[in-house]
């Protein structure tokens, strides 16, 4: 993370490199990732599709004031809008979203404490 000009400079960078074709070269590899997982990848989803079904229907019966109880409650009240499946997957993207941010701030925590070790030490 990085406030301008730093940001803007290495978001420009960035973008440079991440252009339609080189995204497009990436979608046949996708493709045969997402239609063919290997059983690593299988037995994960499982395993994370498990657990947030458990937790979906625990908070569907005893909700509390947290994102997923009202997202259940909203799915519920919701006239058959949307599905059972779509809140799995609304669940599912964010815990990919809570451990990708929650990687990127452990991340940077450990690079700003080995940049500054006086901070370190008076963390102690």
């Amino acid at each position: 993370m990085a406030d301008p000009p730093r940001h803007t400079r290495l978001r420009r960078l960035v973008s440079s490199a991440f252009t339609s074709s080189a995204v497009e070269s990436l979608e046949s590899w996708t493709r045969e990732a997402m239609t063919n997982p290997s059983d690593r990848q299988r037995a994960s989803l499982l395993a994370l599709s498990t657990y947030l079904r458990r937790l979906l229907d625990d908070k569907r019966r005893r909700p509390l004031d947290d994102l997923l109880s009202r997202l259940i409650a909203v799915r519920d009240a919701d006239d058959g809008r949307s599905s059972d499946t779509e809140l799995l997957g609304t669940a599912v993207i964010l815990a990919a979203a809570g451990d990708e941010t929650t990687v990127n701030l452990l991340g940077n925590a450990v690079v700003a404490l080995l940049d500054h070790p006086e901070q370190a030490r008076r963390a102690g």
